[in-house]
């Protein structure tokens, strides 16, 4: 055997079978295998050849099942030395070692030549014969990338390519076993053996419609072929196809994993597009949203096409049917990460057009998935062995001139900058000619930034947006241009930046770090955003407010975040050759990281993984040298603690004897253990169904998203113990990252750097506070001023509004046998017949609807019927809609903020699996058990921020939401003053329309207009009025009642307001009546209360009471006078919350007893009896 000295030992010691091994009926095995070191090919057999036997080999470009050994007997001379059990074969040509698909591949429309060169075959193909004579003995094809990969592992040809310590790896087939290694299973094949899974069938995946709007308005959506021109042309083909689908799968990992099929084809039998299952391109891309790591996959192009049999990638057996070559950054391959150059999942109206049955894209997408989130540009983006391949990737822009884009998403240097750009800005004519002119207009040619409606060139023209652009463009073309600032695209979580820390200490002075930790906040007056405004108040009382939560945050739930006691062990493991011995586990504190250090004789190689067992095929370092001196260091890895680190060695001599190192800070003895942390993070640590709250965490909520939460959650929830699964852990961490994430809504959760910044300003106490901030007073006074068209639309609203509207179609109210609404509920308890409920009514009749037999969590509404109450819950799946009808309590998987349409079609609540998610009131009337927003009834609507109120227009109007700066309120505990009303005057207010398409809500694009000074803003149920409350830092001072003036401009609106009337009284967030005549609200009983409650001071006793234990009562208002009636009188301890009227002029309200825990729904009639 012919064959370098430093392999030689190597192919002799070491024999592994696989793919490719051929058997004769005597159990003779037969594997050939590649030597890159020498470029031959090996054949290794279980015995040696008879003197009879002769061997033919050869390697050739060409097609599997083309082997005919008596033919090739006839055409090649034999090996000629053929002693022993490992034979040296030919040498291979080189072109043969390198995919058949390169970059030329990846850029679009092959050209005539390229496909032409498919019709000798694609694969590089190891033959063996083995003949007897004319008898054929062994006949053998195997693909020589998987030989080329077992010699690898038998250790021909070295240990490593790189550094690293990372392997080449040359097969779809083993590049596949490494990335399920690495990310888990891929869920559209079902394991049936070791390396052997079924296939999938792309029918079964959605399909991405293409349409074709014509001038006239028409739309026409093909089901087969190609058309000159549609409303969304594919990017990478610039083609028009029917056929294209696509699917998405989530593993338990959390990895996300996408299979795509374009370019149909017809099949054997005819069928062509959405009816065919084959497709010139078959991609598929796999992506963990919370290690970064990445793979892709790519199917022999115009090749192998059967999208009705897609096989794993890691079967041993049926890659080869369809996968080729291994593909990702750019140096070899088709260079996926070319186009996919800033993240891996790219999205464009074409691939978006594929949705969900909640209206969500298929493709995961930032701002919708829960676990990719909008503005987090620290996230990791890591292929697969990138180093073991060669590759390079991209490089992000992050110069600021360009925040206009990267505010939301990175922006690399690749396919995009280079030419796709232009499509953004309208500007590529050959795109423009392919897309059809409805689609050429501003408002879908402008599609980025997607929230923003462009419906004329000069608004483009002028916004940030075509600014932001056009600097890409200069740095694409001139990457050195001063400005341009290009950096590496982060590889690891909790890296360099952030080392895994809550947060690093910054060096800057405080006049420097208020500056900039005010601008990331949006809250900076020479530099406002909406980032935090659009739901707070920009103001030194909203700092204030969120300075007190944070100091208590450290002082309690986080008070052991970076607490560790220094740990230096020394081991020493003793191996043989391939033998694996575990050296330890290993448990690092928060903010601390590992480091190991290795030396001995021999070769041993060193193996660690974080947070699961370490073996020779799952670590995340290996370096692989050629001695025993390696070291895995923090920057090589994610070396971060919070965590538990296992560590492993191999033998690659005959013998070796390793001294290890391994440095790190263990937790304190008296630190918290993480699972108590997480049970501080909670409404009610006590209980395991508790939601989590962002008010225990203050500024860190903005951290909800980073890494060391993610590692805290994974240390409380280890798996395999109390029950916990591999996924308990992210299970839980999204709950938490569900309800505490801030920002919320489509604004850019921060980077690691940007909240070190910003928790540093609170953490020396908010310093030049005043320098950047300036005191924000707004109006001082109220004087009650009511206009007539007040009257005149309550009287218009009394006739034809909603409630009218309802009663004519028939609407049944819950609890009522008669016309007259007065005569409902008649059956149901009084209050003052309850021992809690005595001496609650003022004014009017109370009635118990339903005494809760769970805790709520922030507001409560009901469907316009009466018949549905819905309330965030502190337990079970986190919230509830109770049934009164059906006397049933229906689990919701949701946070807060429900809300109902006042036509009694649909619902909403906040934080579902799908975002802000909307259902069919079809879904409650069916009698479900739960409810997780997975139901055909529900969808998704993107960017609609929370603490929202909803309206729609009367005679089949759209539907609105509202959205503006809030207060929280969630009443517990010690209670004695309303919401704060320091709204700033960068207040806005946000619209959201939306339509019903049959089967869910879609939206139109936003309008916004400005509300200074005012917040809590809620819609009439008509949509033509809206309320809010007005004040300054120092308090509340009224409510301002504004008319609405929507003129609808196509796609959207044009919006202005008018206002109509100010109220001075002072209470929480109110609700319009469905005659819009009057206004319901609770006020907390506050020490200036004291007369209206009968006291002489309010120093009484009674009174003492009322405050010390918190008190609050129902407020109606009448819009048309100004009238204001205190409905309720509750007992000290009672809040009596969150009041919303349903169709016929009762109200619901909320009533929270701090005496005995409990709570109740309650129904007034009031409004029915002034």
């Amino acid at each position: 055997m012919r064959t370098h000295a430093a392999t030689r030992l190597a192919i002799f010691g070491l024999l592994a079978l696989g793919a490719g091994v051929g058997c004769t009926g005597d159990d003779f095995e037969v594997t050939p295998i590649y030597n890159h070191a020498n470029g031959r090919v090996v054949v290794q057999l279980s015995r040696g050849l008879a003197s009879d036997e002769q061997l033919f080999v050869q390697a050739r470009r060409g097609k599997f099942g083309t082997l005919d050994c008596t033919q090739l007997a006839q055409t090649i001379p034999a090996v000629a030395d053929t002693a022993g059990n490992d034979i040296d074969g030919p040498l291979v040509d080189s072109k043969l070692t390198k995919s058949f698909y390169g970059p030329e591949w990846g850029h679009g429309n092959p050209t005539a030549e390229m496909l032409a060169s498919l019709a000798a075959g694609t694969d590089s193909i190891i033959d063996v014969c083995i003949m007897n004579g004319a008898k054929i003995v062994a006949q053998i094809e195997r693909d020589l990338f998987q030989a080329w990969d077992q010699a690898r592992k038998q250790g021909i040809g070295g240990k490593a390519d790189d550094p690293s310590g990372e392997v080449r790896i040359n097969s779809p087939q083993e590049y596949g076993v490494r990335c399920v290694a690495e990310l888990g299973e891929i869920p559209f094949f079902e394991k049936t053996g070791e390396n052997e899974y079924s296939t999938y069938d792309c029918l079964e995946s959605t399909p991405i419609p293409m349409t074709v709007t014509a001038a006239d308005g028409t739309v026409k959506a093909p089901s087969e072929g190609t058309e000159a021109k549609c409303d969304a042309p594919q990017f990478i083909y610039d083609l028009c196809e029917a056929g294209p689908r696509v699917a998405s799968r989530t593993n338990d990992q959390g990895t996300r994993w996408v299979l795509l099929c374009r370019k149909s084809k017809a099949n054997a039998e005819g069928a062509q597009g959405y009816a065919s299952d084959q497709f010139n391109d078959i991609a598929m891309v796999g992506h963990n949203p919370f290690t970064g790591k990445t793979c892709f996959f790519q199917n022999a192009l115009y090749s192998k096409t059967d999208g009705g049999n897609i096989p794993h990638p890691a079967d041993q057996e049926k890659s080869v049917n369809l996968w080729s070559g291994v593909h990702g950054g750019e140096g070899s391959g088709i260079q996926c990460a070319n186009c996919h150059d800033a993240d891996p999942f790219i999205h464009t109206p074409w691939i978006d057009g594929a949705k969900d049955q909640a209206g969500r894209p298929i493709v995961p997408k930032m701002g919708i998935d829960p676990d990719l989130a909008l503005g987090a540009l620290d996230t990791p983006y890591a292929l697969v062995n990138l180093k073991g391949q060669g590759w390079k990737m991209p490089k992000q822009l992050v110069s600021t001139e360009a925040n206009a884009c990267l505010k939301c998403h990175r922006m690399g240097d690749g396919r995009w900058s280079d030419s796709w750009i232009e499509r953004l800005e309208g500007t590529d004519t050959s795109w423009k000619n392919i897309t059809t002119d409805k689609y050429n207009a501003p408002e879908h040619k402008y599609w980025m930034p997607t929230d923003v409606l462009f419906t004329t060139d000069a608004q483009w023209d002028a916004s940030d947006s075509k600014k932001a652009l056009d600097f890409l463009q200069t740095c694409a073309d001139a990457p050195t241009t001063p400005g341009c600032v290009w950096r590496d695209i982060p590889s690891t979580l909790g890296g360099a930046e952030g080392g895994g820390r809550l947060r690093n200490p910054v060096a800057l002075s405080d006049v420097e770090l208020s500056k900039q930790a005010t601008t990331i906040l949006g809250m900076n007056k020479a530099a406002p955003t909406q980032v935090c405004a659009e739901c707070h108040a920009p103001n030194q009382t909203t700092l204030r407010e969120w300075q007190e939560k944070t100091d208590t945050a450290l002082e309690t739930c986080l008070k052991d975040s970076d607490a560790g006691v220094e740990v230096s062990l020394d081991r020493q493991r003793t191996v043989a050759k391939d033998e694996f011995k575990t050296v330890g586990e290993f448990v690092v504190a928060p903010g601390a990281s590992i480091s190991v250090t290795m030396t001995g004789d021999g070769d041993g190689d060193l193996y660690i993984k974080r947070g699961a067992e370490v073996t020779d095929e799952i670590y995340d370092c290996r370096p692989f040298a050629r001695s025993s001196e390696e070291a895995c260091l923090p920057g090589q890895f994610n070396a971060n603690g919070p965590a538990t680190f296992y560590v492993g060695v191999k033998g690659f001599a005959e013998r070796s004897v390793l001294k290890l190192r391994i440095k790190y800070k263990e937790p304190s003895p008296d630190a918290t253990p993480a699972k108590d942390v997480v049970s501080c993070l909670k409404l009610d640590p006590t209980r395991a169904d508790s939601p989590y709250t962002p008010g225990k965490l203050g500024i860190y909520s903005a951290a909800a998203h980073l890494g060391f939460f993610q590692d805290l959650f994974k240390q409380a929830f280890p798996a395999d113990q109390d029950g916990n699964t591999a996924d308990t852990w992210a299970l839980e961490y999204g709950k938490f990252k569900g309800r505490v994430s801030m920002p919320k809504g489509n604004h850019p959760r921060f980077s690691q750097g940007e909240l070190d910044i910003v928790a540093e300003w609170f953490a020396r106490g908010l310093p030049r506070l005043t320098d950047h901030i300036a005191p924000d007073t707004g109006p001082t006074t109220c004087a009650q001023t009511i206009n007539p068209a007040v009257a005149t639309h309550a009287t218009q609203m009394a006739a034809s509004g909603w409630g009218a509207a309802n009663r004519t179609a028939g609407m049944n109210m819950y609890g009522c046998t008669s016309a007259d609404p007065r005569a409902c509920m008649s059956t149901l308890p009084t209050a003052q017949s309850k021992a809690y409920g005595a001496g609650w009514a003022k004014v009017g009749n109370l009635r118990i609807l339903r005494e809760l037999a769970f805790n709520t969590f922030f507001w409560m509404r009901s469907s316009p019927d009466g018949r549905f109450v819905a309330n965030g819950a502190t337990g079970g799946d986190g919230a509830v809609i109770s049934d009164l009808q059906t006397n049933k309590d229906i689990r919701v998987q949701a946070a807060y903020d429900p809300g109902f349409f006042p036509d009694g079609r649909g619902w909403m609540f906040q934080g579902t699996p799908v975002g802000t998610g909307f259902c069919t009131n079809a879904l409650l009337v069916s009698n479900p058990d739960r409810i997780n927003f997975s139901e055909s009834q529900c969808s998704s609507v993107d960017g609609i921020p929370l603490y929202q109120h909803m309206g729609q227009g009367l005679g089949g109007g759209d539907y609105f939401t509202v959205n503006g700066q809030f207060t929280s309120d969630n009443a517990g505990g010690t209670v004695t003053r309303d919401p704060s009303a320091g709204f700033g005057n960068t207040a806005k207010m946000k619209l959201t329309p939306m339509v019903f398409d049959g089967t869910r809500y879609v939206a139109k694009p936003q309008i916004t207009t400005n509300s200074p000074y005012e917040g809590d803003i809620v819609l009439s149920p008509s949509t033509k009025l809206a309320l809010s409350r007005f004040g300054n830092e120092t308090g509340q001072l009224g409510y301002v009642l504004r008319r609405i003036n929507a003129t609808s401009n196509g796609p959207s609106y044009d919006v202005t307001t008018t206002e109509l009337g100010r109220y001075c009284t002072k209470g929480a967030k109110p609700s319009i009546s469905f005659d819009e005549k009057w206004f319901v609200t609770h006020h907390y009983v506050g020490p200036n209360d004291f007369a209206e409650y009968g006291y002489a001071s309010a120093s009484d006793p009674a009174f003492q009471a009322k405050l010390m234990k918190g008190t609050a009562d129902i407020i109606l208002v009448n819009l048309v006078t100004g009238a204001r009636t205190r409905v309720t009188t509750m007992k000290a301890g009672q809040y009596a919350l969150f009041p919303h009227f349903r169709s016929d002029g009762w109200f619901y309200f909320l009533v929270r007893d701090g005496e005995s825990d409990k709570e109740y729904a309650v129904a007034s009639d009031a409004a029915l009896t002034l």
